[in-house]
């Protein structure tokens, strides 16, 4: 109203309509997408291994070239399951980035 336009609330609910899903597709391209390599560890993992990685996988649409984790077993078992062809590091210390995110 001090700058002499009229905006009342339905207004910006079309804008919104209209524009929303433009914005949220350009701010969706500028995520950046994963590498081929997954760091995973079982401190920030709160799922079973199976289910996540199987979530990742269809979340970033593609299968990773390797995945880096701990010694925790059920990363071994879950990817046997879901992805056999994927190569698979599992030592302590590989980890590290994993663990420093936290």
């Amino acid at each position: 109203m001090e700058r002499g336009v009229d905006v009342s609330y339905e207004t910006s609910r079309r804008w919104t309509v209209k524009f929303g899903p433009l914005i949220a597709h350009v701010l969706r391209r500028r995520q950046p997408r994963p590498g081929d390599v997954l760091h995973l560890d079982e401190v920030v993992v709160k799922v079973a291994a199976k289910r996540l990685l199987v979530k990742l996988m269809k979340r970033w649409g593609s299968v990773p070239k390797r995945i880096i984790t701990d010694k925790l077993r059920s990363y071994g078992a879950a990817k046997r399951e879901v992805a056999p062809g994927l190569d698979h590091w599992s030592h302590k210390g590989l980890n590290n980035r994993a663990e420093n995110i936290v």
